[in-house]
C-alpha cells in the first residue's frame, strides 16, 4: 500500500477540553499528595528560598530567617537511602518561632520562587502545601491545555505527549521545584509550535497563547530555561516549514510582548549573575539567529548542492569550535577525563528522566524503563514502515540536541563537587521527542488508531507502575512489602493505597478522553 493510500480524509475530532484539564489536575493532585513533605529533590531548600523571596530577601544566601511554618520533615534520614522509609523523618512542631532555614537554591532566578512563595503568605495549610498547589495548578493548566489541543484532531500526537510526560515529569509536578514550571512550559511550547491548527474545541485554545504562556513558564524559573526554549524553536519551526519571522508575525501583540519581556528579563538576569553557566543564557537567542541565517542561505535558489553541503560543514565546524572555546574557559580548562565521564553517564541521565524518583534514590522497576523505550521504538518502527523521513530526521536532530546540550552545560558548569546533571533537567526537550515522531504518523488511516492505543496505553501503564513504586519507597522502602495495605506512612496526609486507586481511575478517565475513538466530523460539514 502506498503512502498516499494510507492518508485519511481531513477530519476534526472534538475533545472535551475542560474534562482533559480536570483529569490532568486530578493526576497532578495524586502525585502532590503521594509525595511526603520534603521528598522532592531539594524541596526544603526551594521552599525556604520561596519564603525568603516573597519577604524581600533576594540576595543569594545559604540560610534565610523564616517562620518555622516553612520547616518540613527533614528528609536527611532517608534521602539517597532507598531502603529507608520516609516515616523516619520527624514531623516538626510549629510554634511561630523564627528559624534560619538552609538552602542551596540561592543562585536561581527569583521569578519561579516568587510564584511559589506568594501563596505561602496565606493562612491555613502549611506553606509547603500552598506552594505545591500553585505549582500543580500551573502544570495542570499548561499540560491540560496542551493535551486537549493535541487531541482535538491529532490523537496519536496526544498519545505521544503522554509518553513524553514521563513518571519523573509527573513526580516533579507534585513538588516545590522550579523544574515543575519549566517542564510544563516546555510542553505548551512544543504543542503550540507543532500543533498549530484551528479545529474547534469546547475550550478555545489559541496555539499562540500556548506558546506565550509556556515560554514564560519555561524561561523564567531556571537559568537554563531560555536555552531549552531557543533549541525548541530551532527544531519546531523547520519541522513545520516556517521561519522565525513568519511565526513571530502570526502572534498577537500581547503574545509577542509576553515572549519578548520574559526573554529580556531572563537575559538581563543572566548578564548580571556571577555564575558562568547563568551568563550563558545571554547567548541562547544567538542560536536562533544563527540557524535562521543558515536556513536563509540554504534556501537561496542560486545555491548548488555542493555549496549547500560546504556551508553546512562550515556551520558545524564553527559550532564545534565555539563550543570548545566556551568549555576551554571553564575553571581548570579542558578536562578530557571529565568529558569522557560526562558522555558515559548519558544513559544514566535518560533512565533518570524516565523514572528515578525521590532524591534520585527511587528507581522504578527496570521493566517500566524498557516499556517506555519500547513505546518509543514503536513510533520509530512505524515511521520507518511508512517512510516518514521528516519525523525521523527531526527526532534524530532533537536526540542529538538533548545529549550534546547536557554535555556542554555540564562541562561549562565547572562544578567542583562533581557531576551535577540530572535527567529531569533535559525533560523540556525529551517531552518533545515522541511528539515529533508522532506528528507525521497521525494521518494514517489504517495504523493510527492502533498506534495511539499502544503508545498511550504503554505511557499510562508506565505511569501507574511508577506511582506504585514511589508510594512503596516512601512507605516501607524498596526492600519492604509489595502490598500497599501494609505500608505505614504517618507523614503523608492520605493513605497511599487510596491515592493509587484514585491514580488508576484518573488514568483510565484520561485514556477514555484522549485515546478511545470518538465519532469524527468531516472538516467540510460545518
Amino acid at each position: 500500500m502506498s503512502r498516499a493510500e494510507t492518508v485519511a480524509a481531513p477530519t476534526t475530532r472534538i475533545v472535551d477540553a475542560r474534562a482533559v484539564v480536570a483529569a490532568v489536575g486530578a493526576l497532578v493532585l495524586c502525585w502532590l499528595l503521594l509525595r511526603p513533605p520534603g521528598s522532592g529533590p531539594d524541596e526544603p531548600g526551594h521552599l525556604a528560598r520561596a519564603g525568603a523571596v516573597v519577604r524581600g530577601e533576594l540576595a543569594d544566601q545559604n540560610t534565610y530567617p523564616l517562620p518555622d511554618r516553612y520547616q518540613v520533615a527533614e528528609p536527611g534520614c532517608y534521602a539517597f537511602q532507598p531502603t529507608v522509609s520516609a516515616d523516619c523523618a520527624a514531623i516538626p512542631v510549629h510554634t511561630g518561632a523564627t528559624l534560619d532555614l538552609s538552602t542551596n537554591a540561592g543562585p536561581y532566578p527569583i521569578w519561579g520562587h516568587g510564584v511559589y512563595g506568594a501563596p505561602t503568605l496565606l493562612p491555613g495549610p502549611d506553606p509547603l502545601w500552598w506552594a505545591r498547589l500553585v505549582g500543580g495548578a500551573i502544570a495542570t493548566v499548561l499540560v491540560g491545555w496542551s493535551l486537549a489541543r493535541a487531541a482535538d484532531d491529532r490523537r496519536l500526537t496526544a498519545a505521544g505527549l503522554l509518553l513524553g510526560l514521563t513518571p519523573m515529569a509527573w513526580s516533579t509536578f507534585g513538588t516545590v521545584n522550579p523544574s515543575s514550571m519549566v517542564i510544563a512550559g516546555a510542553v505548551a511550547v512544543w504543542i503550540g509550535l507543532l500543533v498549530a491548527r484551528d479545529g474547534p474545541t469546547t475550550l478555545t485554545i489559541d496555539p499562540g497563547w500556548l506558546v506565550a504562556a509556556g515560554w514564560a513558564a519555561l524561561v523564567l524559573p531556571r537559568r537554563d530555561g531560555l536555552v531549552w526554549a531557543c533549541i525548541t524553536l530551532v527544531i519546531a519551526l523547520p519541522a513545520t516549514d516556517r521561519t522565525a519571522a513568519v511565526w513571530w508575525r502570526s502572534l498577537s501583540r500581547p503574545q509577542q510582548g509576553l515572549i519578548a519581556a520574559t526573554t529580556l528579563v531572563t537575559m538581563a538576569w543572566g548578564a548580571l549573575s556571577d555564575s558562568r553557566s547563568s551568563q550563558m543564557v545571554v547567548l541562547a537567542p544567538l542560536l536562533v539567529a544563527a540557524v535562521e541565517a543558515w536556513r536563509w542561505w540554504w534556501r537561496r535558489p542560486a545555491q548548488t548542492a555542493a555549496v549547500r553541503a560546504g556551508t553546512g560543514a562550515v556551520v558545524v565546524v564553527v559550532g564545534v569550535l565555539v563550543t570548545f572555546l566556551l568549555i576551554g574557559t571553564r575553571p581548570g580548562g579542558w578536562d578530557t577525563n571529565l568529558a569522557i565521564d560526562i558522555v558515559m553517564q548519558t544513559d544514566e541521565n535518560l533512565v533518570e528522566a524516565i523514572g528515578v524518583l525521590g532524591w534520585l534514590d527511587t528507581v522504578v522497576p527496570a521493566g517500566v524503563v524498557y516499556l517506555w523505550l519500547v513505546a518509543i521504538g514503536v513510533l520509530v518502527g512505524a515511521a520507518l514502515i511508512v517512510d516518514a523521513r521528516t519525523g525521523l530526521m527531526w527526532a534524530g536532530v532533537l536526540s542529538g540536541a538533548i545529549a550534546v546540550t547536557s554535555w556542554v552545560l555540564e562541562l561549562v558548569q565547572g562544578n567542583p563537587s562533581g557531576l551535577y546533571w540530572q535527567g529531569r533537567y533535559s525533560l523540556p526537550l525529551i517531552v518533545g521527542l515522541p511528539v515529533v515522531l508522532s506528528l507525521p504518523l497521525d494521518e494514517l488511516r489504517d495504523r493510527g488508531d492502533d498506534l495511539r492505543l499502544v503508545v498511550g496505553g504503554l505511557a499510562l501503564a508506565v505511569l501507574n507502575v511508577a506511582a506504585w513504586a514511589a508510594a512503596r519507597r516512601f512507605g516501607v522502602g524498596t526492600s519492604g512489602s509489595l502490598l500497599p495495605w501494609r505500608w505505614d506512612t504517618p507523614i503523608q496526609p492520605i493513605d497511599p493505597m487510596l491515592l493509587l486507586i484514585a491514580h488508576a481511575a484518573v488514568t483510565a478517565w484520561l485514556a477514555r478522553l484522549l485515546l478511545v475513538t470518538r465519532p469524527s466530523v468531516d472538516a467540510g460539514e460545518g
